[in-house]
């Protein structure tokens, strides 16, 4: 796979946007779409405070996600930002709610590959001490939290349209390189990452932007890689999961090896 023809369907390698039909992404527009976002998911974790429910858990950490994203984005190239500063009481949170997932996964996966008890008796001790943990977290950081979104409002600032150009042109591109060679298995999971990046800030971006994410593909591929990581980490603690592991790495590579191709198109 040739890293250049990501390029070719984007633009050059030193990048000149076309035409701007508008300079700039307003910081209102900005502010309202990351203040719904933060709200979001500060409803998802009080939801599981109260009820516990993975549900909510999930909602949490899926727009926790999506805010990380535009954070990344808005970021990029900054060498002074305070951003990320404002950000870190709710990334505190998300890291903890990784744990009652992670444990969560192993408890499903097992369950359903007739796992020995023991492991999964240890499995629901470790999300219960981590959901215990998480909500002990929560009740004492929350006004923190809130405080933290009232903070990195007030540091949002305009985004200019070429920039937004430059971060998804550098993203595919680097995604590219990533996914071609030796060692790509290695590097699925952080692509699947930016993939999501790119998709989650696409809805927000889109009409600022002179290619056409290919949402149906890229979904399709994270998807899969997502899979894959998951009995890959189950597989660790569940040999019998080893050879479905290999068979879903095999099928997600298979996919990323069309990325250059599929990812974008010109507008």
């Amino acid at each position: 796979m040739n890293a250049a023809r990501i390029q070719q369907k984007t633009g050059s390698s030193c990048y000149q946007p076309g035409p701007l039909q508008h300079n700039e992404m307003k910081r209102k527009k900005l502010e309202h779409y990351l203040d719904k976002e933060w709200q979001l998911a500060i409803n998802g974790l009080e939801s599981f405070v109260r009820e516990g429910k993975g549900k909510a858990l999930h909602r949490f950490r899926v727009q926790v996600k999506k805010i990380k994203a535009l954070i990344q984005l808005l970021t990029y190239k900054r060498k002074k930002s305070r951003i990320k500063k404002a950000f870190k009481p709710l990334r505190c949170l998300f890291q903890q709610a990784g744990k009652i997932r992670d444990a969560q996964l192993l408890l499903d996966l097992g369950g359903a590959h007739h796992a020995a008890g023991t492991l999964l008796h240890e499995q629901k001790q470790a999300m219960a001490a981590a959901a215990h943990d998480l909500r002990s977290k929560a009740k004492t950081s929350l006004r923190q939290v809130k405080k933290s979104r009232c903070k990195l409002l007030r540091q949002l600032t305009k985004m200019h349209q070429h920039r937004i150009r430059i971060f998804y042109q550098d993203q595919l591109r680097i995604i590219t390189e990533e996914l071609s060679g030796k060692g790509a298995a290695g590097r699925l999971h952080n692509c699947r990452k930016q993939i999501k990046a790119l998709l989650y800030n696409d809805k927000l971006v889109h009409k600022a932007l002179d290619v056409r994410l290919n949402r149906p593909y890229l979904k399709t591929l994270e998807k899969a890689i997502g899979s894959w990581h998951d009995h890959q980490l189950v597989a660790r603690r569940l040999p019998a999961l080893k050879a479905r592991s290999r068979g879903l790495l095999k099928h997600a590579l298979l996919l990323s090896a069309a990325f250059a191709d599929r990812a974008a198109t010109k507008r």
